[in-house]
């Protein structure tokens, strides 16, 4: 970014902005003290947002396009028949629900004339209309006054009494005063109402049909002309308001554009690299494949315009998560299905969305197939079963003759899931010649299914599944280092970096020195000087130059305290990934579940009626599943990618989005 700085004679100035809004490239500088807001910017929020709420309401209708007339092109006008057509409706909607509540009270008294009561009541008589429980009425009233039963509703008696002025009237029962209107004309009160309402949802599809385009573009001039506002309103006057001063950004590639307009003008700029005490805005600048996940990176910040842009670097890690956890591959092959169904249809700017879920989708069919896991159905267990073939193929591989012997104890034994074989075989051949030779076992049992016999065995099985979550959370921790050490450099110096890079050292040599001592490539005493020789370099990075502005001590002691935090902070933070291996898990049960309630609730034995309540627990119970998981599998990712990978980044973040002064 470059920061440019506007001198303008106070006469052309609105001719400058237009200039300048026209090429589009200028985010304006707002400024921090003085009044930025006045009534005429107020009142123009406040109509774009009736607007935006019209436009919003109209677009979720599809109705066929109508020309629009050529003295109707007036959007404000349009605005306004459409909050007057609103507010008619939010009126009839009342009157009909204070209609409908009058109904129900009158229905259980039929329709009777108000006439005849009112004939009664000018004869002499007094009508009363009561409402008493079934267990409440006392039968002695129809013996005591004139009482006639109406109805009868849900354990209610509603009677009359009709009596003389001076009679009084000793019932135990609620009296109430009803509507003065028939039911025969209450009701045709209502059907005009929902009639009108009918109505005018017919016309709010025309308005949709003939003026959601008008609507638009009458917000999009608003919108612009909000813009130009608050531009003017972010202008210093100076010398006595006869030059104004505007500040605003520009994207370095966009600096051409922006100087040949202003060596045509007659305005004085100056062009300024931004120091450390600006507040920059970001303009992200990712690839195709990238640029899908800076949606998702904006839920929490934009990174600091000095900073490393981590999009590109959380993005694949995100994508391997996401599949990890929802971890089924018939559930991934819809998200690829359905996204790509309606890619053709969306428009455009919805499409970067579908593909993203498309990306998501084939993480999860790679986990899937992996685990073996789809649609719920585990290919793991799928039935071991050591035949005669399975022991000439032990014999092939030079087992030993009393391993094949102890062996023949479960020749034709069919076992159906993979840790109980493993538990047979282990309490059979002893834990050593366990470890020695189950995975050979395991390769050449049969399967129930004789396709899977050549690829089963390479199945990952939960066990493998969580040494994996745990490799992969390792991995994008020490890579989040690698990261925070190049921000480190490239914000404050290389020499700041130092102690990032003696925890890498310290963490990856200390762990090739035990890997290759373990597998007998070091011997101890090798291993031992490698290993005191890589603490004591990354000690001074941890220790004493972790930060060149201090003096010695006072970095060690910053040292010992980075140490406690490191120690606790990575662990807790790598235990954090097994949420990974848990969601995976998780998922498949769920679907493993549902398939067996379809098998055991369906009855079979009713045909053509067995197949549709299976089919539907399998539709319903994996819908629930999809939901469920696939919400998860969103929110734990994210969540791994927020906290965990942003603070081993060094992740500072609080950046402001790059928004350029220009035509909507």
């Amino acid at each position: 970014m470059k920061k440019y700085s506007f001198l303008i004679y106070h006469k052309d100035y609105m001719e400058f902005l237009d200039g300048i809004r026209d090429i589009g490239v200028l985010h304006v500088i707002e400024r921090q003290s003085g009044k930025i807001e006045d009534d005429e910017l107020r009142a123009k929020y406040q109509q774009v947002n009736e607007f935006n709420q019209a436009i919003k309401f109209l677009s979720k209708r599809n109705p066929e396009a109508k020309p629009i007339d050529e003295k109707e092109t007036d959007g404000i006008s349009v605005l306004n028949e459409y909050k007057k057509l609103q507010s008619d409706q939010e009126s009839y909607q009342q009157k009909l629900a204070q209609l409908q509540k009058e109904k129900v009270v009158l229905e259980p008294w039929g329709d009777f004339s108000w006439n005849t009561i009112e004939k009664l009541q000018q004869a002499g008589y007094i009508i009363e209309f009561y409402i008493c429980p079934n267990r409440n009425f006392d039968p002695k009233w129809e013996a005591d006054f004139n009482l006639m039963h109406i109805s009868e509703v849900s354990s209610q008696k509603y009677f009359v009494v009709l009596h003389s002025p001076d009679e009084t009237i000793d019932i135990h029962a609620e009296k109430i005063k009803l509507p003065e209107i028939s039911l025969k004309r209450l009701n045709k009160s209502i059907n005009e109402i929902i009639g009108i309402l009918e109505k005018t949802e017919e016309l709010y599809d025309d308005f949709a049909a003939r003026y959601r385009d008008l609507l638009e573009q009458t917000r999009g001039k608003l919108a612009g002309e909000l813009d130009f506002k608050k531009v003017v309103l972010n202008t210093e006057k100076q010398a006595d308001e006869k030059l104004m001063l505007l500040e605003g950004w520009v994207p370095a590639e966009k600096e051409p554009e922006i100087n040949k307009f202003l060596n045509e003008s007659d305005v004085y700029y100056q062009a300024e690299k931004p120091t450390p005490k600006d507040n920059i805005p970001v303009l992200l600048k990712n690839k195709k494949f990238p640029k899908l996940f800076e949606a998702i990176g904006e839920l929490y910040s934009l990174p600091d315009y000095r900073e490393i842009d981590l999009t590109p670097f959380f993005a694949p890690f995100f994508m391997l998560f996401f599949g990890f956890c929802l971890g089924d591959a018939g559930y991934g092959l819809l998200f690829i299905l359905a996204a790509t169904y309606f890619k053709f249809k969306a428009d455009k700017k919805f499409k970067p969305i579908l593909t993203l879920i498309q990306f998501l989708g084939l993480a999860t069919v790679l986990f899937g197939t992996i685990t073996g896991t789809i649609f719920g159905m585990n290919l793991i267990d799928t039935g071991y079963l050591i035949t005669d073939q399975s022991v000439a193929i032990f014999q092939q591989h030079n087992l030993p003759a009393d391993i094949i012997e102890k062996l023949n104890g479960l020749l034709d034994v069919h076992i159906e899931s993979k840790l109980a074989f493993q538990s047979r075989l282990k309490d059979l051949l002893g834990s050593e010649a366990y470890a020695n030779y189950h995975n050979v076992i395991i390769k050449n049992t049969k399967a129930d299914f004789p396709f899977l016999n050549s690829f089963r065995h390479l199945l990952l099985d939960p066990d493998k599944m969580f040494k994996l979550a745990l490799i992969l959370g390792g991995v994008q921790i020490i890579f989040g280092m690698f990261i925070k050490a190049a921000n480190q450099a490239r914000m404050y110096g290389y020499r700041y970096a130092f102690p990032t890079l003696g925890w890498l050292l310290l963490i990856l040599g200390g762990g090739t020195v035990y890997l290759l001592n373990s597998t007998a490539h070091l011997t101890d005493n090798t291993a031992k000087i490698i290993f005191f020789l890589v603490l004591g370099i990354s000690s001074l990075g941890i220790y004493f130059f972790n930060n060149p502005k201090r003096n010695i001590l006072i970095n060690f002691g910053a040292g010992l305290w980075d140490t406690y935090n490191m120690v606790t902070g990575i662990l807790g933070d790598l235990l954090s990934y097994i949420r990974l291996f848990a969601l995976g898990i998780s998922s498949a049960i769920l679907g493993f579940v549902f398939n067996d309630l379809a098998m055991n609730m369906s009855p079979f034995n009713i045909p053509v009626v067995g197949q549709l309540v299976f089919v539907l627990i399998l539709l319903i119970g994996h819908g629930i599943n999809i939901f469920m998981s696939g919400l998860g599998s969103f929110v734990h990712p994210l969540r791994l990618t927020f906290v965990e990978f942003y603070k081993n980044a060094g992740y500072i973040g609080g950046g402001k989005k790059y928004n350029p002064f220009g035509k909507k």
